[in-house]
């Protein structure tokens, strides 16, 4: 019977929520405070998920494209200059798997939570392992901060 709710639960569900990691990128002045995805699953293929209709840390999801994936990220510009563009990439056990950009005006010291639509397509995802790197930062002045060593 258990089993039966769980499946129930699963057909159900339309979409999984996973607290990404929060990594930060040295040298980028912005601090991730959250990195938070929301997935868009076909249910046919959510195998990867608990009695509670959560995914599990140790399986991985299988992302259908019947649904809006989305990010997001909550982040601090701890630069004393304003940011015009702030890029970030979603890395995941294989690599960079999208990436996206908050343009704006971004003061110092800014607190600041967004969320991006992503197409993330199918693949598989292990929600334990996915990261915001911070790739660049463009500041209102025209400087720029690129990261050294950007994923792949």
């Amino acid at each position: 019977m258990r089993n039966i709710a769980a499946l129930f639960g699963a057909v159900a569900m339309t979409t999984a929520i996973a607290q990404a990691d929060v990594t930060q990128t040295p040298g980028s002045k912005i601090t991730v405070s959250q990195c938070t995805l929301k997935l868009a699953s076909d249910p046919a293929v959510t195998t990867g998920v608990n009695a509670q209709g959560q995914p599990t840390s140790s399986e991985s999801v299988t992302l259908g494209s019947s649904g809006s994936s989305s990010i997001r990220i909550g982040y601090t510009n701890d630069a004393d200059l304003a940011a015009a563009e702030i890029d970030f990439a979603l890395v995941g056990r294989t690599g960079t798997m999208t990436s996206v950009k908050d343009v704006g005006k971004i003061g110092a010291g800014a607190d600041i939570k967004r969320d991006f639509k992503i197409q993330l397509d199918s693949f598989p995802l292990n929600p334990g392992a996915t990261k915001c790197i911070v790739t660049k930062v463009l500041y209102a002045d025209g400087t720029a901060w690129t990261n050294p060593n950007p994923p792949q």
